[in-house]
Parts: C-alpha cells; sequence; structure tokens
C-alpha cells in the first residue's frame, strides 16, 4: 500500500462505533477501513502513532498511542479489535474519553505533534448538545477532529459541527458500510494535510496540496492491473477537488481499461446500484466469525452470581501504561460477566504500600456506571503489599453485610513484584480461604515470586495439589480449576482474559457462607470494655453489664477469633486482675465475670490504663489482633480534656476507640472527639441506660460487618 505523509510525526486516533445498530459484518467494514487507512502511514515512535477506541453506550479503550509501533504489530491489533455492544450511541462520552485520556501522556501521546480524531458512526447521538460540547472542548485543545457517517440516519448537521472546520474537507458522509473504501485515500491525504499545517512553520508555501497528492500517484503507472487502491485517487478527487484534477487526469488514461475491476471501490456517484451488489458476496465472509470469545464467555456466566473483588497493582514496578493495561484488563473481564445486583457484582483496590479503596462490589447497580468509575481512577506508587490487599479485601470489602449467600467471593490479584514477606502473605492468604474467600493470582513479567503465587492461591497444602502439579502427565487425571495464571507482560494480559472469566464465573460457593459465618471468624479481635460509673450507681451499672453481655454473646469468642476484657479499677474489684484475654476466652467465663460490680472510678486515668497495658502479651493480647475499645461515658466528665488526650494517644497505638454516652444533654466537645473517624460510625448517645439496648444491634453491626474504612470481624 501506499504510504502517505513522508517522515512528518501525529498522533492519530480512530473512535469507531460499536453499538447494537451496526450489524457485526458492517463493524469489520470499519475495521479493514482503518487498516487501509493506518496502511497509508509510516509508523514509528517518531513518526505516526495510531490508537483505537469504540463506543456504545459508553467508550472502551481498545489500545493507546503507543502500543503499536511497527506498522505489522498495529495492522494486526486493529484486525483483532472486537466488536462491543451498546443499547444506544454515546458520541459525547466518546469525544470527551478521547480529550481526558487517549490524548493524555499516559496513553503515549505527544505534546510536539498534530492530535487528530476520526470518529465514524451510523446514527446521531444520544445528547446533541452535549456532543457538540465536547466536540468544541477537543477542538480548544487542538485535536483534529475528522467525522465520518454512514447510512441515512445520520444527521448530518450534527457531523458537520463535530468536524473540524471547514466543514467541507473534515467530514464526510457515504450510504453504506460498503463505500468506506472510496473515501480512504482522500481522508488519509487530509490527515496529512493536518500533519503538515500543524508541524511545518513554512506555511506560506502553496505547494501542500502538491506533495499530498503526487506521492500516490506514481504507483498507479508502474502496474495496471494489481494496483487497485491508487486507481481511487482519480475517481474521488475529481469529484471534490479542483487542484488534483490537472495531474490525475494525465494518468486516467492508463487506467481506463481497469475501471470494471475497481468498481466497487473507486465510483461512488454513477454506479452505485452495481457497487452494492458486488460487495453483498464479500459482506459474508465476515459472518464465521460473529461468535466471539465474549459470546461465548456470555453464555456460560449468563445469570452466574460472583462478588468478585480486583486487586491491581500500583506500585513503583508498574509503569502508566502497564497500570492501564489492567484496567483494560478488568473492563474486558468485567463485559464478559453478567454484571448486576443479583448477578455477579464488581469491586476494585488498588495496592502499593498501601491500599486505595476504589469501588465496592454492591457501589455499582450496572456495568457502565463501574466502567466509568474505572476510567476516572488515580493510580498510586509505592512498594508491593500483597498481604495489605488480600486482608483489606478480607476484612473490608467482604463484609457479611454485603456478601451474599448464593454467590462465590473472588479475588482477582495482578502483581508485577513480589512482596517482602512471604509469611504475612500466606497468613493472610489461609485466614481468607477459611472465610469461603477465595484467591486468584496473576503474575506479570519476570519480577514475581512464583512460590508466593502459590501460596496466594493454597497450592501444595494438600496432597490433591501435588497431584495436580503433575496431571498434565497423568491419564485419565483431571486437573481442579486454575487459579494461578502468568502472562510475559501486562500487554499480554488480554491473552487470557476468556479462560479467566470463565473459572471466576463459575467459582464454588463457599459452603459456610461469609453472610452466615460468626462475628469474629475473619479478623482477630482483642476488645475492652472500659466503664465509667462515677455517677452511674449500682442499679445502671448492672444494666450497662448486660448490654455488654448481650454484645459479647453476639461474637464467636475463642483465643482464634474475638477475646474480651473489661477494664475497671483493682482495688474497687479483686476478681479483675484475674480478668485477660487468656482466661476469658470463652463465653461463660465472660458471663460470669460480668456479675461483679464496679464502683467509681476516673476516666482519663482508665484510658491511660488501657492504652499502656491492657493490650500487652501478657494480658493475652496478640500482635495481628485488631484492637478495640468501647468506652461506656455516663453525663459529663469531670476533667474531658485529660480523656480526649488519652483518647488520642490510644489511638495512635492502632486502638480503636467506640464511645458511647448515656445521658439526656448534649455530649461534652471533647467526648464527641474521643471516638474513631469516621464518628458516625464510631460514636452512639443514648438517653438513659435502659435504652442501651436500642443500639446493640447497631453496635455490632458496626463492629463485625463496619463500613469499608474499618477492619470487620
Amino acid at each position: 500500500s501506499t504510504e502517505y505523509c513522508g517522515n512528518t510525526p501525529a498522533d492519530v486516533i480512530f473512535m469507531l462505533d460499536s453499538s447494537n445498530s451496526i450489524w457485526d459484518p458492517d463493524f469489520r467494514q470499519q475495521i479493514e477501513f482503518v487498516r487501509s487507512v493506518a496502511a497509508m502511514f509510516q509508523i514509528g515512535r517518531n513518526l505516526t502513532q495510531v490508537g483505537m477506541g469504540t463506543f456504545g453506550d459508553r467508550p472502551f479503550l481498545q489500545f493507546g498511542l503507543d502500543v503499536y509501533l511497527t506498522k505489522a504489530s498495529l495492522l494486526r491489533a486493529i484486525r483483532n479489535v472486537k466488536k462491543s455492544d451498546g443499547l444506544s450511541t454515546a458520541t459525547d462520552k466518546a469525544i470527551s474519553f478521547l480529550r481526558k485520556f487517549m490524548f493524555q501522556t499516559r496513553f503515549g501521546a505527544r505534546t510536539n505533534v498534530p492530535h487528530v480524531a476520526i470518529i465514524m458512526t451510523d446514527g446521531g447521538s444520544d445528547h446533541l448538545l452535549r456532543t457538540l460540547t465536547e466536540a468544541s472542548k477537543a477542538k480548544r485543545e487542538n485535536i483534529t477532529i475528522f467525522a465520518i457517517g454512514v447510512g441515512n440516519k445520520v444527521n448530518v448537521n450534527e457531523l458537520q459541527r463535530i468536524a473540524s472546520s471547514p466543514h467541507e474537507e473534515y467530514a464526510f458522509v457515504v450510504d453504506n458500510f460498503s463505500f468506506l473504501d472510496s473515501i480512504k485515500n482522500k481522508l488519509a491525504v487530509k490527515a496529512c494535510t493536518v500533519t503538515t499545517t500543524t508541524t511545518t512553520t513554512t506555511t506560506p508555501k502553496p505547494t501542500t496540496t502538491t506533495t499530498t497528492t503526487t506521492t500516490p500517484q506514481p504507483t498507479t503507472t508502474t502496474s495496471t492491473t494489481t494496483t487497485t487502491e491508487p486507481t481511487t485517487t482519480p475517481s474521488t478527487t475529481t469529484t471534490t477537488s479542483t487542484t488534483t484534477e490537472s495531474t490525475t487526469e494525465s494518468t486516467t488514461t492508463t487506467t481506463e481499461p481497469t475501471t470494471t475491476t475497481t468498481t466497487p471501490t473507486t465510483t461512488t456517484i454513477p454506479t452505485t446500484t452495481e457497487s452494492t451488489t458486488t460487495t453483498t458476496s464479500t459482506t459474508t465472509i465476515p459472518l464465521p466469525t460473529t461468535t466471539t470469545w465474549m459470546d461465548i464467555v456470555r453464555n456460560i456466566c449468563d445469570k452466574k452470581p460472583v462478588d468478585l473483588i480486583f486487586a491491581l497493582d500500583s506500585s513503583d514496578n508498574v509503569t502508566s501504561k502497564d497500570f492501564w493495561y489492567q484496567v483494560k484488563f478488568v473492563r474486558d473481564f468485567s463485559l464478559g460477566l453478567d454484571v448486576g445486583p443479583d448477578r455477579s457484582r464488581i469491586g476494585v483496590l488498588l495496592y502499593s504500600d498501601k491500599v486505595v479503596h476504589v469501588f465496592d462490589v454492591n457501589d455499582h447497580n450496572s456495568l457502565s456506571s463501574a466502567i466509568d468509575d474505572l476510567y476516572h481512577m488515580t493510580r498510586t506508587y509505592g512498594g508491593t503489599s500483597i498481604e495489605e490487599v488480600i486482608h483489606y479485601a478480607r476484612t473490608k470489602s467482604f463484609r457479611r453485610t454485603v456478601a451474599r449467600r448464593d454467590a462465590a467471593q473472588l479475588i482477582v490479584l495482578i502483581t508485577g513484584g513480589a512482596s517482602k514477606n512471604l509469611h504475612k502473605v500466606k497468613r493472610e492468604a489461609n485466614m481468607a480461604r477459611k472465610t469461603g474467600v477465595e484467591i486468584m493470582a496473576i503474575g506479570v513479567g519476570d519480577k514475581y515470586n512464583r512460590e508466593e503465587l502459590q501460596v496466594i492461591v493454597g497450592m501444595g497444602q494438600s496432597p490433591q495439589d501435588d497431584l495436580d502439579s503433575f496431571a498434565p502427565f497423568l491419564e485419565n487425571t483431571e486437573t481442579r480449576r486454575r487459579k494461578i495464571f502468568t502472562v510475559d507482560s501486562f500487554r499480554d494480559l488480554e491473552s487470557i482474559v476468556m479462560e479467566a472469566t470463565i473459572e471466576a464465573c463459575t467459582a464454588e460457593v463457599s459452603p459456610i457462607s461469609v453472610a452466615d459465618q460468626a462475628c469474629g471468624t475473619r479478623q482477630e479481635a482483642d476488645m475492652v470494655f472500659v466503664m465509667d460509673s462515677e455517677s452511674a450507681g449500682r442499679k445502671n451499672t448492672l444494666k450497662s453489664l448486660d448490654f455488654i453481655k448481650d454484645v459479647a454473646g453476639s461474637v464467636d469468642i475463642s483465643n482464634h477469633s474475638v477475646q474480651i476484657g473489661m477494664l475497671q479499677p483493682d482495688e474497687c474489684i479483686p476478681a479483675a486482675s484475674s480478668f485477660t484475654y487468656v482466661l476469658d476466652s470463652d463465653r461463660d467465663h465472660l458471663v460470669s465475670a460480668l456479675e461483679t460490680d464496679s464502683d467509681k472510678d476516673k476516666l482519663p486515668k482508665l484510658i491511660k490504663e488501657l492504652r499502656k497495658h491492657e493490650f500487652n502479651r501478657r494480658k493475652g493480647g496478640r500482635k495481628d489482633a485488631k484492637k478495640v475499645a468501647i468506652i461506656l461515658v455516663d453525663g459529663e466528665l469531670a476533667e474531658p480534656l485529660k480523656a480526649l488526650k488519652e483518647a488520642k494517644r490510644a489511638e495512635l497505638k492502632e486502638i480503636e476507640v467506640y464511645i458511647i454516652v448515656v445521658g439526656m444533654n448534649p455530649p461534652q466537645p471533647e467526648v464527641r472527639e474521643m471516638c474513631a473517624y469516621p464518628p458516625e460510625n464510631h460514636f452512639f448517645q443514648v438517653p438513659d441506660y435502659d435504652r442501651l439496648k436500642s443500639i446493640e444491634e447497631s453496635l455490632i453491626q458496626m463492629l463485625c460487618d463496619g463500613k469499608s474504612n474499618s477492619d470487620v470481624m
């Protein structure tokens, strides 16, 4: 094919309509048109870069500008683009996506070259005003827009206003997809004109039109029978451009005999009926490929519920481009699922040194809103704390109030590196499996630890795992589900989308649902109740003890789950010195110990004692257990500032403080600030001790199923 533009660089993005109004064979004709135009450019890092997206009711990134930097790889990638569904034509979102994302440096865009967008559609947009607004914004940011409309449903006025000015040169309309070939040369030539006038400072030269048209012409004189593409120039240029008429006139005499073979692609007006009849035979070629991998996956995953958390590597091991390959993987993976409130649900976490919550499985009711959220997230940087993201997903993402009984709970973890503490990773992964959360691990590149991937998914921990590793070499042996995937690069994630999606949506539901598990099974917790009975009296203190017994009865008390203690002054309650986590690991002992009455004490002193000693190992405290303090405050404090200081010091020791105020008066400001953040989850007030029972359920729910920013038990 003929190469246009010479060595002048440009960033060119094709955005193709992929809505349901487009038949698969027509979509394939769009693809072939894009391949033909892209083949006319010189492709390379310092030459022309091509990116591609599709859109229906939302935009989809197919590949960024700097992904395929050789012509062969680019043309192969374009051919492999699959049609994505969409019930509507959100042209406004497509243009916005071009401007905000695809023409940004993280997608490979360059700041010193022209930005050219080629948008194709077969109909009017859903929102005319929004579309024109987005087009105006794009053009103000020096993005040149070519708008191509196909068929009789195109809003020509809208198309012309989307395109750059003058619209006679940047807007194209053809009768059907078969005629796209008739404009490819003109489009390529005009795209090069944009390139030349934008990047070259010698604009006074009027020779730009001659340089663009003379390059494709010499090929017509050397071979008259085989080169059908160059003969398209005479027909297209004579109808629209008077400057090329004189140069093409001399060559048309040599190409006259071959016009009968090229009528389907060259003539657009005289032989309209002939071209449509000849192309009907070619449209049958793509039909065998209409069953795509997505069709296969959707057929398998239809109506299958799964709660799925994607954990994406956002560490320093991952470049910006590789990070967005993960985003594309999540998007394609999700498109294969049957997403909905009662079907499959997805959530996303990012991890590096810390874990960033993007959205939970119950945050979105539709796939489109989830994908929109996905596109707008901001990556982080740092180390590779795999154990932290597993812990987060287990204790925060899969809360009892969120996880469903009829759905599998699955973490899909992608990593391009290895953690620093294999033992912690193993511990967190084992705890996840014990609570019914399975993990699929995907290793990328050459920096991940193969042993760590096996630890994450639990391989090698049963005789069956050893058998599975030899299964490919044994007869009549069936391997179990695939839990580990490895690829050479983040770009290669697309090669495992189909198999990984099928593995995920067919995951087995845990015999013991997360929703049915006792509070305390997912997160070890050391919990201390602090009694402030300075002015409560014996009767009200007994009501407090009943309240504590009810809360304690709702959690799983053992050395491996929740341990409960109560802090009272030893001089007032001799039995309290033996009331430690180790001795009170069973509910009966706890309940009997709480029958002891309490006397008056000072709250600041108690909180100080709590911070310094109550969570120590010698008192039964555990290193990896969550530390919780529940402080009951009667009325107003004599020294609220001292109590606040001690509570904040406790917070620095990673003790999560809950405050329960009993009394009718508004709480003192210092008391309100004593609790952990956010206060709406950690601060309670009741008018009297009889009403403590009214907050039992809320407190237990916060302790066991809290919000996504606190560990749940």
